[in-house]
């Protein structure tokens, strides 16, 4: 069975979101996994497009990601897929990543 879900997080904290959600969900999320998510969205600005990219997460278990975001907009649209249902730990850290500003843990 393929789990859904789906909800937004504002762009400064698009980092802190995927690195909460890895580490609640037993995911790696390290430097080249920014590194790379960070080059295609520079891609995307470059192209003056809008973001629509996809991007997996490994570990415990294997999280699918889709980030969009329509140019300027200020915030991501996260949809995401897993054959686990890790959907209370991706409602949470949205919901953290949607009140509060985050600071990636390694700057804290």
């Amino acid at each position: 069975m393929t789990f859904r879900f789906a909800n937004w997080v504002f762009e400064t904290n698009l980092f802190p979101f995927l690195s909460g959600l890895a580490a609640g969900c037993g995911c790696s999320f390290d430097t080249e996994d920014q590194l790379a998510i960070e080059a295609m969205l520079e891609a995307a600005a470059k192209a003056h497009a809008a973001v629509d990219l996809e991007y997996e997460l490994a570990g415990d278990c294997h999280i699918t990601f889709r980030i969009r975001q329509e140019s300027g907009d200020g915030v991501y649209s996260i949809e995401a897929s897993s054959e686990s249902d890790v959907s209370p730990i991706f409602e949470s850290v949205s919901l953290m990543a949607q009140l509060f500003r985050l600071i990636p843990f390694a700057d804290a």
